[in-house]
């Protein structure tokens, strides 16, 4: 999932407010991918719930565009904000 795709998948399911309302877009500054899940996890950033831990564990895929995706892109992009 590209930013453009987690920003634009936020938006729609918050209908623009609250989280999904982007007043300043060009204030985001990190790129939501694996590679930063999973750094944030081992750093203890980031906890998964032992039914997440163990799909991510295993072979089995999160499917693009899920609500576990968009909730782990949204967590890490608020953690490296913070």
């Amino acid at each position: 999932m590209t930013n453009l795709h987690l920003m634009l998948t936020v938006f729609r399911n918050t209908q623009g407010q609250g989280y999904g309302e982007f007043n300043d877009i060009s204030s985001i500054t990190m790129f939501a991918d694996y590679t930063v899940l999973t750094v944030l996890r081992q750093l203890g950033v980031l906890k998964y719930s032992s039914t997440l831990a163990s799909t991510t564990g295993t072979s089995s895929e999160i499917g693009a565009g899920t609500e576990e995706e968009v909730e782990l892109q949204a967590c890490s992009i608020n953690a490296v904000e913070k």
